[in-house]
């Protein structure tokens, strides 16, 4: 997995958490995350252009629900590849696809506190 050096979006609690319950959740079919980060000023990826085509459509667009920004991104084109390339595909998730990455997290660290409880009192 490749990331920008984004404390904010890249390196933080929640995205380790996440990344935890991926590992978690797949049970035996995926051990390790490597995720790697671009360097500092160079980052720039496939997924910008993305973004950034989804913005220069959002420009002729009013939004004011979620099917507008899913009309939107099915509409965006590669700026590069306009003629030739297809329109995005969006995937639509339903609540009890999405993960709650703060209460991972909390999950996560109080297991890992307590871990560290019966460690000492082992060794100590």
């Amino acid at each position: 997995m490749y990331s920008d050096t984004c404390a904010g979006q890249n390196r933080n609690q929640f995205i380790t958490a996440f990344l935890v319950h991926l590992i978690q959740r797949m049970d035996g079919q995926l051990e390790v995350i490597e995720q790697k980060y671009l360097e500092s000023g160079h980052t720039h990826m496939e997924v910008d252009s993305m973004h950034s085509a989804i913005e220069r459509q959002q420009r002729h667009t009013p939004v004011y629900s979620m099917i507008d920004w899913k009309s939107i991104m099915e509409r965006a084109h590669s700026k590069r590849n306009r003629d030739s390339a297809p329109p995005y595909t969006v995937k639509e998730l339903k609540y009890t696809e999405m993960v709650d990455v703060r209460a991972l997290n909390e999950k996560n660290s109080k297991k890992i506190q307590a871990e560290i409880k019966k460690a000492i009192k082992l060794h100590g």
